[in-house]
């Protein structure tokens, strides 16, 4: 996530390195979600996000809001 729209509730996403996407409806390699993202301006609910954090605990605040909003 490199931005947040707190308006809109959509949070600005590119992708990085290691990539792992898990669907058993939608099988994406790095590419088709790249395309994917692509199409939508790279814009994604923030509802649609899961947050990976680490030991550090720098976005544990974050993660918190993201899972009171889902």
């Amino acid at each position: 996530v490199t931005d947040v729209e707190t308006s809109s509730h959509k949070a600005v996403v590119k992708l990085s390195e290691p990539f792992l996407y898990e669907s058993e409806t939608y099988p994406l390699d790095a590419e088709a979600m790249e395309s994917f993202l692509e199409a939508k301006k790279h814009l994604v609910p923030l509802q649609e996000l899961y947050v990976v954090n680490d030991e550090s605990g720098e976005f544990d605040q974050t993660a918190l809001a993201i899972e009171h909003l889902r």
